[in-house]
């Protein structure tokens, strides 16, 4: 990842996590950010990848409403295949109990390492799966890219030697 774009409201966690994927600021629109004034969902930002002219939508790995913890087969996920760098998927985490809960882009290595981009922090993190279930409170869902038109597909990040 070569940006990282942060926040500069109190709101939008999930429009600044999907610029992060993309690495592509020209997501976070004036429009898409009042809109996010209330927080982001699923399916708003869906919506805002068919406009950004992605034929992607977020499906989820797993996903608890409650806020359990990521069950151990999703912790074990490896994408693989020929140069392939990272599986890029938007986590929704909640920090303290207190807290609000929060979307964050991350990128999931071959090595099951986890880059963590955030929104509301100053830098990128590196850690895993494991470790982001323990230093969390609560983790409510974890979302990967698919694309609409093949239903084996999804977006993964490749190495460009």
């Amino acid at each position: 990842m070569a940006e990282h774009f942060k926040q500069t409201e109190n709101y939008g966690c999930g429009l600044y996590a999907i610029a992060n994927i993309f690495q592509d600021e020209s997501f976070i629109t004036q429009t898409r950010l009042i809109e996010s004034k209330e927080g982001n969902h699923i399916g708003q930002l869906n919506k805002w990848l068919l406009e950004y002219k992605q034929n992607l939508y977020l499906q989820p790995l797993f996903f608890n409403n409650q806020g359990k913890k990521i069950p151990k087969w999703v912790r074990k996920i490896r994408p693989n295949g020929e140069n392939v760098f990272s599986l890029p998927v938007l986590i929704d985490i909640q920090y303290t109990k207190n807290s609000k809960t929060h979307f964050v882009a991350g990128e999931i290595l071959t090595t099951g390492d986890l880059i963590l981009i955030d929104s509301s922090r100053n830098d990128v993190y590196f850690t895993t799966l494991d470790d982001l279930n323990k230093d969390n409170y609560r983790v409510y869902g974890v979302w990967y890219l698919r694309d609409y038109d093949n239903p084996d597909g999804y977006f993964m990040r490749f190495n460009t030697n």
